[in-house]
């Protein structure tokens, strides 16, 4: 692997994993990456994994793919690519019930808290929309990354940019306001850096999981932070990650 060169995406052949996989090669054209498809399952599905790798070749000609097979744990063979790569992606749990419902949870839930690169985690169904992109943050120091990696998205993709903070409970107008007032000044370096973004500050009520993802039904894609942070509640918080990764209407871009 070219290191912060490569999208690197877990594909089992599983029901929904092909949409998953087909997100990772769009995202890779835009970021004009290689794809590394990893062979994320113990027992593998032949016929599905080599039918869907034969239709992403026919589908992105102009896509450079690596195969590669893992013998070790899913969720552990991709957090270790994502030392060399630029971006992971790992589907998110399925509607399914039984044992393959809980392997993806458990994979995707392991990838999103462990892997050192950004991570998106897709849902197996979606719906295409050119809503734009929607980042929460805390306005801390360590929303800086969530920002960069948010704005970088919404250039590549040509898409408006939504960058909101989570209140749990609702505030008169005059606050909600001057919280924008607030958000608008911490975003003027980001709109000068990326002038070509239109950016519109907002504010979400309630918990962050409910929040979240009902924001991601209207959204291309969702960016988060991948820590706790004072006053919202990131990816690290265990209560947060399983329930905003089953709800999400859209991709959850984690930045790291």
């Amino acid at each position: 692997m070219d290191s912060g060169n490569t999208v690197v995406v877990g594909f089992d052949g599983t029901a929904g994993a092909d949409s998953v996989l087909r997100w990772a090669a769009r995202e890779t054209l835009l970021r004009q990456d290689r794809l590394v498809v990893l062979r994320c399952q113990r027992d593998p599905a032949i016929t599905a994994y080599e039918r869907g790798i034969s239709d992403l070749t026919t589908e992105f000609r102009e896509l450079r793919i690596c195969v590669e097979t893992r013998p070790t744990n899913p969720g552990e063979s991709l957090v270790v690519a994502a030392r060399e790569a630029s971006l992971v992606v790992v589907g998110a749990p399925g509607a399914d019930s039984g044992l393959g419902r809980l392997i993806s949870a458990s994979t995707a839930l392991h990838v999103a808290v462990h892997a050192t690169s950004p991570v998106a985690v897709v849902p197996r169904t979606q719906a295409p929309t050119d809503s734009g992109i929607v980042a929460a943050v805390d306005g801390s120091g360590g929303a800086d990354r969530t920002l960069e990696i948010a704005f970088e998205e919404a250039g590549r993709r040509r898409l408006g940019l939504r960058v909101v903070r989570i209140k749990e409970t609702a505030a008169a107008p005059a606050l909600d306001a001057l919280e924008r007032d607030l958000i608008t000044v911490d975003l003027r370096p980001w709109c000068a850096r990326y002038p070509e973004v239109a950016v519109t500050p907002g504010i979400l009520h309630g918990p962050a999981p409910q929040a979240l993802a009902q924001a991601s039904h209207e959204a291309a894609l969702l960016v988060v932070g991948a820590r706790r942070r004072a006053g919202y509640l990131g990816l690290r918080d265990a209560s947060m990650t399983p329930k905003l990764l089953q709800r999400a209407g859209c991709p959850i871009l984690i930045a790291r």
